[in-house]
Parts: C-alpha cells; sequence; structure tokens
C-alpha cells in the first residue's frame, strides 16, 4: 500500500471518529440539534438547532498541556451573510474536555456558551434585520428619484450606507447632470448638480432660502414669547436698515397676525 493511500485512509479515519464525536455532542444537547454537512471543511463541524438560526462550531480535537481539548463558538450568520457585527459583546469560545462524555460535554457547552449566545444571537437578528429594512427603503427612494430624472442606479448603488443615482450629461454642458445619493441612516439625500446656468442656480436655493435673511430667521430660538416677539421686532429693524421694505412689511404683517391670534386665545 502506498503513502499517499495510507495517508487518505488515516484521514478518513480521522474524519469519522470527528463526526461521531460531534453527532454524540448533538443527540446529548437539550433541544433538537443536528450536525450540518461538513462541506469540505475538515477543521470542524456545525451543529444546528432545527427550526431556529441557532449554530454552534465545534472544532476538531487538538492536544494542549497533554490533555485532548475541543473549542466550540456560537456562529453569527444568516443566510450565509456575516451579521456579529449588529451586536456587541458577543461571547468567547470556549474549551472542553475531548476525554469527557459527550452527555457531560453537551451540559458545559450548555451552561457556559448556549445561553447567552442564543441571547445576543437574537439581537444580532433583529439588528440586521432592522439594518435590511433601512437598506431597502433607501434602494426604494433611490430608484424612485432615479424615475424622475430618467437617471440610472448602479448595480452596487449602496456606498457606505448611501444609496447613489445619477445622469451624466458631461459632454453636454448645457444639459445638467445629476449625481445624488439616498442616506439610509436619516433618509435624507444629497445632490450635486453639475452645469448649471446661474438663473436655474439662483432659482433652486431660491427654494430653500427665500429670502437673503432665511437663515437668519431660522436661527432665531426664542426661550420665552417675549423674547420671540424682541427677536422678530430686531429683525424686522434689521430688514428696513438693509433697505429690504418690502420684506420687512411682510414680516411685520405675519408678526401682527400672530399677536392677534395670541390676544384670541388668552381671551
Amino acid at each position: 500500500m502506498s503513502t499517499v493511500e495510507d495517508y487518505q485512509k488515516q484521514r478518513e479515519q480521522e474524519d469519522r471518529e470527528l463526526e461521531e464525536l460531534i453527532n454524540s455532542i448533538a443527540e446529548a444537547m437539550t433541544g433538537n440539534w443536528v450536525m450540518q454537512p461538513c462541506n469540505g471543511n475538515r477543521d470542524g463541524r456545525t451543529i444546528q438547532e432545527e427550526g431556529t438560526p441557532y449554530r454552534l462550531w465545534i472544532w476538531k480535537p487538538y492536544q494542549k498541556g497533554g490533555k485532548i481539548r475541543l473549542e466550540v463558538s456560537g456562529l453569527f450568520r444568516v443566510d450565509n451573510e456575516w451579521i456579529g457585527d449588529y451586536v456587541r459583546d458577543r461571547p468567547k469560545e470556549i474549551t472542553v474536555s475531548a476525554e469527557r462524555p459527550p452527555a457531560a460535554i453537551a451540559k458545559d457547552i450548555e451552561r457556559r456558551l448556549l445561553s447567552e449566545y442564543k441571547q445576543k444571537m437574537s439581537e444580532a437578528i433583529i439588528g440586521y434585520t432592522n439594518a435590511k429594512k433601512l437598506e431597502a427603503d433607501a434602494d426604494a427612494a433611490t430608484r424612485r428619484l432615479a424615475a424622475v430624472i430618467g437617471g440610472h442606479v448602479p448595480k452596487r448603488s449602496n456606498r457606505g450606507g448611501e444609496h447613489v443615482f445619477y445622469i451624466s450629461h458631461y459632454n453636454n454642458p448645457r444639459v445638467v447632470s445629476v449625481d445624488g445619493g439616498v442616506n439610509e441612516f436619516n433618509k435624507t439625500v444629497s445632490l450635486k448638480l453639475d452645469y448649471l446656468t446661474e438663473e436655474q442656480a439662483t432659482t433652486v436655493l431660491r427654494l430653500f432660502y427665500p429670502s437673503p435673511h432665511y437663515t437668519r430667521q431660522l436661527n432665531l430660538q426664542p426661550k420665552t414669547r417675549t423674547e420671540g416677539v424682541q427677536n422678530q421686532v430686531q429683525y424686522i429693524i434689521n430688514l428696513i436698515e438693509e433697505g429690504e421694505i418690502r420684506e420687512a412689511l411682510l414680516q411685520a404683517v405675519d408678526l401682527l397676525d400672530d399677536l392677534q391670534r395670541a390676544e384670541v386665545r388668552n381671551v
């Protein structure tokens, strides 16, 4: 018999012994735990509680300090996707003696690892599910916005939590190009517009800043009603001093209306 054949038989024997051990541990655990196919990985085996996402990885035995040990860790995967980043303080792997009976090893795993692992895995699944929903919502918003301009959504549209869309006319500077993104975490939209005329840019800016003093007005944060009135009066005075008479009159009318409504409510 050749050396290659001897080596192959030895490996097959090790695999059988490993599977027998891990299968015995799975059968001894509380619940319906079963060993999963190895899928070519000879370093260990996965056991899973049927009907649940809970899976444990058991490494093949190794020798340490003259004793045979097993290392066991919880798997944080859903649909073959790693979800461990959605939870903090994941339980660390444990080591147990491989020389103990399978039932004793199973009890050790349940006592030292399983309860904490199940709790953290459940938290990770919630975080993963919520993240997937945010991602799907942002992707849908991206496609709606792209449809408005007849734009494009790249295959890998998610770039660090921002879902991008665009329409380019770089070969025709007379047509506006758009580079946009939807943030999946706060649902805000960013837009970069290229090749606008000054008139077009003014129109866009006036949508958000109706007057040069709009930002100043937004920054007024009165602590009391009296302070709010004083701020508004000062704002009107500033408008008059800067020659914005029409805007000052409009603000004065709004202030009088607010004061009248306040008096009616207090009657």
